[in-house]
């Protein structure tokens, strides 16, 4: 939960910027970096089974790598139509 809460909150941070034609590239090494930074505070939580965070954070690595590069994957296909979605919904929150 702690990792999700982060990410959702550097996410919230991130989207506060102007959207433009750029964005999409930010976001894209968002959603990568993310896989990390959420593969490393699960792994703090419980490389205790390892004995060895070192090598416990290493042996994961792997799966984050995977895990980045779906992110890049679902970020390049759903940021056009999410964002179209988002705009309409805006008009009626603000």
């Amino acid at each position: 939960m702690i990792g999700w809460s982060f990410i959702a909150l550097l996410s919230g941070l991130l989207g506060k910027r102007q959207i433009n034609n750029r964005s999409i590239i930010l976001f894209t090494v968002f959603s990568f970096l993310a896989a990390y930074i959420y593969g490393l505070i699960v792994n703090l939580g419980t490389f205790t089974y390892a004995g060895n965070f070192i090598a416990y954070y290493l042996a994961g690595i792997p799966f984050d790598s995977m895990h980045a590069i779906g992110n890049v994957g679902f970020m390049l296909v759903l940021y056009p139509i999410l964002t179209k979605l988002l705009k309409k919904q805006e008009k009626y929150y603000i």
